[in-house]
């Protein structure tokens, strides 16, 4: 048997990789695997280091899927309950099954003190993290809707009127103009007063203009 290379491997691959007998072979065909591959246990092919345990077989003779359950995660890392892989500690009771089997998400998860990144906020219930710049957007992302409250909306200028249901500003003559401007049309609510003054105005116009042109 060719001699084992020492490679820079973690520690659950390599016991893994042990089965395999090296990770870098000839095989009786005469062909070498890379650094990044995997002898099958008839030394007649080399798969991805990435695809061992992964619960699909690619070695024909399945050899890539036995011995699974010695797999060692890494410090960070979780076991799935069924041992076919290791994910993130920060994946665990994120809402997301990460694992085959879902135990990253199991009833451990209903005591759990979830966290977020430090790019996220966490919504009021403590069960959603959503990013920062959704937050007071106007649009309503966590479940509970707690990441459109407290928002201290936007200041309208001088010349500018802000709509009733929405944070948009819009310039003060456009109000009653007879034109929708606010996307919730509160720009033309409690108008109709407004609306017989300025047909008024429009009518004593249009009697001046023929006066004057009468003249």
């Amino acid at each position: 048997m060719p001699a084992m290379m020492a490679l820079s491997v973690p520690r659950g691959e390599f016991i893994v990789l042990l089965i395999f007998h090296s990770l870098q072979v000839v095989t009786s065909q005469g062909r070498t695997c890379g650094s990044n591959e995997a002898m099958c246990a008839d030394s007649k092919q080399c798969i991805p280091n990435m695809w061992l345990c992964d619960k699909d077989r690619d070695c024909a003779d399945g050899s890539d899927e036995t011995a699974c359950d010695i797999f060692i995660c890494k410090a960070n890392q979780t076991r799935c309950a069924d041992g076919s892989a290791c994910v993130q500690n920060r994946w665990l009771c994120d809402g997301d099954s990460d694992c085959a089997d879902g135990s990253d998400e199991g009833p451990q998860c209903s005591n759990h003190t979830k966290t977020c990144n430090v790019d996220s906020a966490m919504c009021s219930d403590d069960n959603q993290c959503i990013p920062v710049s959704w937050l007071c957007d106007g649009e309503e992302d966590c479940f509970d809707k707690s990441d459109e409250r407290n928002c201290a909306g936007p200041t309208c200028s001088v010349a500018e009127t802000m709509c009733k249901n929405t944070n948009q500003c819009i310039r003060s003559s456009q109000l009653c103009d007879g034109k929708q401007d606010c996307p919730d049309a509160s720009d033309e609510n409690g108008c109709a007063a407004v609306y017989s003054l300025k047909k008024i105005l429009q009518g004593f116009k249009t009697l001046f203009n023929n006066i004057t042109l009468s003249n």
